[in-house]
């Protein structure tokens, strides 16, 4: 049975009525992971991941899905501004392959990220006036967080 979403309504099909959900922000280098509560009302930074060494990251992800016990899976899908997929789109497909693989009973949602890691950058820049250093650290967990609290907002407002 194939539990990759890429909208709302089959996900929310999926999912158990509540538990929590992790999100993950693929990118170049790291990996933001974000999670939820278990009411899904409020997603909350976690961890980045380092992409590299790629043999050590399904360890790094069954340890991470060990300690959460997410009841289903987030993953931020880079789309070009009209739409298009990017080409780190065929990457986060890639990664959201290998997490259907380690975790085959649990939903997955390919989600559109548009403008996640614009949105942090600015903030991170603007209101709270952080060097470059300080950005990258912080950056790409909040982007996965940006990325589930809209997952969060739409899941609420979607019929069942």
């Amino acid at each position: 049975m194939n539990l990759i979403s890429s909208s709302i309504p089959p996900f929310l099909n999926l999912l158990a009525p509540n538990g929590r959900l992790i999100a993950y922000d693929h990118g170049e280098k790291r990996i933001g992971v974000a999670t939820s509560d278990n009411l899904r009302i409020v997603a909350t930074p976690h961890d980045t991941l380092e992409t590299l060494p790629a043999n050590h990251l399904p360890q790094k992800l069954q340890k991470l899905h060990q300690e959460i016990s997410p009841s289903g899976i987030v993953i931020g899908l880079p789309l070009h501004m009209n739409g298009q997929e990017s080409s780190q789109a065929k990457k986060v497909r890639t990664f959201s392959e290998i997490l259907a693989n380690l975790f085959t009973s649990t939903p997955l949602l390919l989600f559109d990220e548009r403008l996640t890691t614009a949105t942090v950058e600015r903030m991170l820049v603007h209101e709270a006036d952080l060097s470059r250093q300080k950005r990258k650290h912080h950056r790409d967990k909040l982007a996965a967080c940006v990325l589930l609290q809209t997952v969060l907002d739409a899941l609420r407002h979607t019929p069942v």
